[in-house]
């Protein structure tokens, strides 16, 4: 149940970057190091963290039109 919860919250941050167009509203979850699937989340996390942060950088764009 500690993983729904955890990426429910990541997909909502997501959406609130994507419906105020700053990427400022992104969090950064942190989850426990006992899960066996918190490398996989991390690296999904930071990857599309990456990504949003550098559509939103240049302010110019939007990731909904």
């Amino acid at each position: 149940m500690y993983g729904v919860r955890v990426a429910t919250a990541f997909i909502c941050s997501i959406f609130a970057v994507a419906f105020s167009g700053s990427a400022a509203k992104l969090k950064d979850l942190q989850v426990r190091e006992t899960c066996l699937w918190t490398e996989a989340f991390v690296d999904i996390r930071d990857f599309i963290s990456g990504e949003i942060r550098g559509i939103y950088s240049g302010g110019k764009s939007t990731a909904l039109n």
